[in-house]
Parts: C-alpha cells; structure tokens; sequence
C-alpha cells in the first residue's frame, strides 16, 4: 500500500512537476506574444504616421499646383488685356500714320499750287 501510495505520489510530483514547466511555458510565450503585439502597434503606428506624412504633402502640393494655375491663369488675363490695350495703341498709331501722310500729301500739293 506504501509502495502504491509513493508510486501515485511519484506520478502527482511528476504531473506537477510538468503542469508547472507547461505554466512556465505559458507564462513565456504570453510574453512573447505581447513584445509582438506591441511591435505590430509600434509597426502599425509607423504606417500610419508615414501615411500621414504623404497625405500632408499631398495635400500642399495640391495646394501649391492651385495656387500656381490660378496665378497663371491671372497672368494669361493680364496678357491677354495687355495684348489688347497693345492693339488698340498700335490701331491708334496707324491712324495717326495715315493721318499724317494724308496731312504731308496735302501740304506737298499746296506748295506745288504755290
């Protein structure tokens, strides 16, 4: 009976024994599993704020490609009534051309009646 009751206790010591190397195990591996999660986090905070950071520059230079088209476009505004205003003199100048030859014409025919 001795010897059964040292054999069963034997076996507990030994299932003890292995339910506390399993705990330890355990213990370790949830460890583990929490540095990895913890690195996935930092990974994924990572992304996140890179991500972050190309949305940002896009976004500006969204805003530096509107700024720039909307002053060329104000600038092909200027030019074009610039453009005009150039026509318009250079219209009057040929008036003013015109009128002075007809004005040389008619002085030079006045000193031939003369």
């Amino acid at each position: 009976m001795e010897h059964m009751y040292q054999n069963e206790q034997g076996k507990v010591n030994k299932y003890i024994g292995k339910q506390e190397s399993l705990e330890e195990r355990l213990s370790q591996l949830q460890s583990e599993n929490m540095l990895l999660q913890q690195q996935l986090d930092d990974a994924h905070n990572k992304a996140a704020s890179k991500e972050n950071v190309v949305i940002n520059i896009q976004d500006q230079f969204q805003d530096i490609i509107k700024k720039l088209q909307a002053e060329s476009e104000k600038q092909g505004l200027w030019l074009e009534e610039r453009n005009k205003e150039l026509i318009n003199e250079c219209n009057l100048l040929k008036e003013r051309m015109y009128q002075y030859e007809k004005e040389k014409a008619e002085r030079e025919v006045a000193v031939r009646h003369l």
